[in-house]
C-alpha cells in the first residue's frame, strides 16, 4: 500500500497534494484577471508571475512567501476592483517612482493670490464649442462645427451627441475648460454639481466600455476635471462622496481595454499598425496628473502608484534621443502634440516638490533622469530636421475621420510655418516647461526681474498657458507662487486705452482706382519677440476697396480659440486713404488657442511696395511689446 501511495505521489505531485492556500491565491489572481494559470493548487512559474505582478501593480514587493496575509490582500483587491490594474504596464519599466509612501501636499500656491491672478483670466458666457483643425496638411484650415448640445448635460452624462463622431473628445475638453475658466464665478456651481451626479450614480456606472468608443472622450474628461476638483478641492462641498467616486474611477479605469498596448519594450519599433496612437500618449499623461493631484491631496497611496504606472508607461517611451515615438510618428501633427509633453510632466514636477521630491532627477527604467528627457525632447522640438527623416516621414496626419501620408519634408512646408502652426516656436517650448526652466535648468540666483522678463507680460499670457488648457494645472502662476514672486508680477490687467491718430485723416471718398474697386490679396503675419521670420502667416483673405471703404470678402485664421472669422471681417472698420494706407482698426485672435482678442490700430506704419500702386505694401501694428501683426497687401486689381 505505501508502495502505491509513493506510486501515485511520484506521477502526479502538485495533484495529489494540492494547496487549498494556493488554489484560492489562483482562483483570486485569475478574478483580477492576472492569469495564474489552471486553478489546482499547485504552484508553479504562472502564479508566481502573476503574484509579483499583483504587488508591483499596488506598489510593493511580493517577498515570494504564500500564507493568509497574502489571501487577505488578494480578497481586499477584489472586493475593491472591477477592472485590475494596467495591461499597459509591466514591472520591467518599473521606476523610482513606486518607492514613495502614501504622503499628502499642502497645496500652499492654491491660495488668495494664485486665485486673484487667474480671475484677471476669467472668460464669462457661452462656450465656444466647435473650432476643429481639419483638412491636409500643410494647409490645416480652421472651421465651425456647432456642437448643439448643453454642457451641463454633456459632462452629467459623459455623452456629448454623438459619440462614434471623431472630435467627440473636442466635447468634452471644450465643456470641462469653459467652466474651469469661469471657476470663480459660474463655473464653480455648475461643476460642483455636475460632481454631485457623479458621486450620486451607482460605482460602475461611468466605466470605460470594452473595445468601445468613449475612451478618449471619458479619459479626457475625468483627468481634467478630476485634478481641478483636487487642486481646488476646497472650494467645493459633498467632498467625501465626491473623493470616493473619483477614486473609484480612476482605479478602475486605468487599463486600456483593447489588444493594442504602447511600445515602451522598444520605442524605436513603434508603428501606427502596431499600436494605438491615442492610448499610448494623451490618457496616459493626463491620468498620471489627475492621480498625482488626487493622491497627494488626500494621500492616497493606491492614487499615487496608478498615477506612478501611467507616467512610467509614457516616461519610457522615449527613443534615446530624447524623441517621445508616439507623437513623433503623427504625421504633420507631430510636434503639436510633442510640445504638450513638458506642461503634463513639469505640472507633476510642481506637485511632488512641494512635499520634497525632484522628480526631475528621478531615473526611469534605463537609468535616465526625468531631466535628460526633458532636454532630449526640448532639443528635437528646438531643431525637429533629424526626426522628421527618422519618424514623420511615411506617417499620417489623422484629422476629420481621414489620414494623409507624409512622404516628403515639402509636405510640410517651411519649418518656421510649421513651428508656427503647431506652436513650438520657442517662446512655447518655454513656457511648457516654465517650472524645469526656473527651478531647474535656470535656478541659480534667477531674479524676479528676469523671471518676468523671461514670461513677458504676465497679463498677456494666452490663456491656454494660464489654465493648464492641457494638464488641468494653472503650473505657470502655480510656480511663480510656489517661488514666493506670483503677488509682486501679477498687476491689474492693463486698461489703457487704444492710441490715437493725431493727423487729420484724408478724404477716403476720393481714392479709388478707374473702375471705382481695388481688389487685392491680403496675407496675415505675426511677429513675435523680436524675431525676423519673413514666413510666419497667421491668415489670409482677400479685401475690396469700393470709394475708400475696405471690407474683407474672404478672411481665413488659423489663431484663436473660438471666433469665426466673419465675425473679424464684419465688427472691422477699415478705410483707404489716397497715399495706400489702410487706416481703422481690426480686432482678432492673434495667439493660437488664445481667446484674448487684441483690437489693431492700422494707419501708423507702412510700407508701401515698391513700384506698385494702391495699397500694395506692408501695413503694421505692434500690438505690444515683442507682437507685431502685419497685413501684406499685394496683387491688387
Amino acid at each position: 500500500m505505501k508502495l502505491f501511495i509513493a506510486f501515485l505521489v511520484a506521477i502526479f505531485p502538485f495533484t495529489a497534494f494540492a494547496d487549498p492556500t494556493t488554489e484560492m491565491a489562483q482562483r483570486l489572481l485569475n478574478q483580477l484577471g492576472l492569469d495564474a494559470g489552471a486553478v489546482d493548487g499547485s504552484w508553479g512559474p504562472k502564479t508566481a508571475t502573476a503574484m509579483r505582478r499583483f504587488y508591483n501593480e499596488l506598489g510593493f514587493e511580493f517577498d515570494g512567501q504564500l500564507d493568509g496575509a497574502e489571501i487577505d490582500d488578494l480578497t481586499a483587491a477584489t472586493a475593491q476592483y472591477r477592472n485590475f490594474g494596467n495591461q499597459d504596464w509591466s514591472p520591467e519599466i518599473r521606476s523610482e517612482l513606486h518607492d514613495f509612501p502614501a504622503i499628502s501636499a499642502p497645496f500652499s500656491y492654491i491660495n488668495s493670490d494664485l486665485i486673484s491672478a487667474l480671475t484677471q483670466f476669467q472668460r464669462n458666457g457661452l462656450p465656444d464649442l466647435g473650432m476643429h483643425p481639419v483638412g491636409d496638411p500643410p494647409n490645416v484650415r480652421w472651421v465651425r462645427r456647432p456642437m448643439d448640445a448643453d454642457c451641463t448635460d454633456v459632462l452629467k452624462n459623459m455623452q456629448p451627441p454623438d459619440m462614434a463622431r471623431w472630435d467627440a473628445p473636442l466635447y468634452a475638453q471644450n465643456c470641462n475648460y469653459h467652466y474651469r475658466r469661469q471657476l470663480f464665478s459660474t463655473g464653480l456651481e455648475e461643476l460642483q454639481s455636475i460632481f454631485d451626479f457623479w458621486a450620486g450614480q451607482p460605482q460602475g456606472t461611468f466605466d470605460l466600455h470594452p473595445n468601445g468608443d468613449d475612451e478618449y472622450f471619458k479619459s479626457a474628461l475625468m483627468a481634467q476635471l478630476g485634478t481641478t476638483y483636487a487642486l481646488f478641492y476646497d472650494s467645493f462641498t459633498n467632498n467625501q462622496a465626491i473623493d470616493r467616486f473619483f477614486t473609484d474611477w480612476m482605479l478602475n479605469n486605468q487599463t486600456l481595454i483593447g489588444s493594442k498596448i504602447c511600445p515602451f519594450d522598444a520605442p524605436s519599433t513603434f508603428s501606427h499598425d502596431r499600436h494605438n496612437v491615442d492610448a499610448c500618449g494623451s490618457n496616459h499623461w493626463r491620468l498620471s496628473v489627475a492621480n498625482y493631484a488626487l493622491g497627494l491631496r488626500l494621500g492616497s497611496h493606491d492614487l499615487l502608484i496608478t498615477g506612478a504606472k501611467h507616467l512610467e508607461i509614457n516616461l519610457s517611451m522615449y527613443d534615446p534621443d530624447g524623441v517621445f515615438t508616439p507623437y513623433a510618428t503623427r504625421g504633420w501633427d507631430a510636434p503639436g502634440y510633442a510640445i504638450d509633453n513638458n506642461e503634463y510632466i513639469t505640472s507633476i514636477a510642481l506637485m511632488l516638490a512641494e512635499v520634497g521630491i525632484n522628480l526631475y532627477a528621478i531615473k526611469i527604467y534605463d537609468g535616465r533622469t526625468v531631466r535628460d528627457l526633458i532636454d532630449g525632447h526640448n532639443a528635437w522640438l528646438t531643431d525637429p530636421s533629424g526626426v522628421i527623416e527618422k519618424y514623420v516621414l511615411g506617417t499620417r496626419t489623422c484629422n476629420s475621420g481621414s489620414c494623409t501620408v507624409v512622404n516628403n519634408i515639402e509636405d510640410l512646408g517651411s519649418i518656421d510655418q510649421w513651428r508656427i502652426d503647431r506652436q513650438f516656436e520657442q517662446s512655447d517650448i518655454f513656457l511648457r516647461s516654465f517650472h524645469y526652466e526656473v527651478t531647474e535648468n535656470r535656478s541659480d540666483d534667477i531674479s524676479e526681474d528676469e523671471i518676468s522678463s523671461l514670461i513677458g507680460s504676465i497679463s498677456q499670457l494666452p490663456d491656454m498657458y494660464v489654465w493648464g488648457q492641457t494638464s488641468g494645472v494653472p503650473f505657470i502662476f502655480a510656480t511663480l507662487e510656489q517661488m514666493g514672486y506670483l503677488a509682486s508680477l501679477v498687476t491689474a490687467p492693463n486698461q489703457a486705452t487704444m492710441p490715437t491718430i493725431e493727423a487729420t485723416l484724408p478724404d477716403f471718398s476720393a481714392y479709388s482706382p478707374d473702375n471705382g474697386q481695388w481688389v487685392c490679396a491680403v496675407d496675415i503675419r505675426r511677429t513675435l519677440g523680436g524675431e525676423t521670420v519673413e514666413d510666419n502667416s497667421i491668415g489670409n483673405g482677400r479685401i475690396i476697396s469700393e470709394a475708400g471703404n475696405i471690407e474683407f470678402d474672404i478672411l481665413n485664421l488659423g489663431t484663436g480659440g473660438g471666433l469665426d472669422a466673419s465675425i473679424v471681417s464684419e465688427s472691422a472698420e477699415l478705410q483707404l486713404a489716397e497715399t495706400g494706407e489702410i487706416y481703422g482698426q481690426i480686432s482678432m485672435f492673434t495667439m493660437f488657442g488664445n481667446e484674448q482678442i487684441d483690437t489693431l490700430l492700422l494707419g501708423l506704419e507702412f510700407v508701401p511696395a515698391e513700384g506698385e500702386a494702391g495699397p500694395e505694401g506692408l501695413h503694421s501694428y505692434e500690438v505690444r511689446d515683442g507682437l507685431k501683426i502685419s497685413f501684406v497687401v499685394s496683387d491688387c486689381n
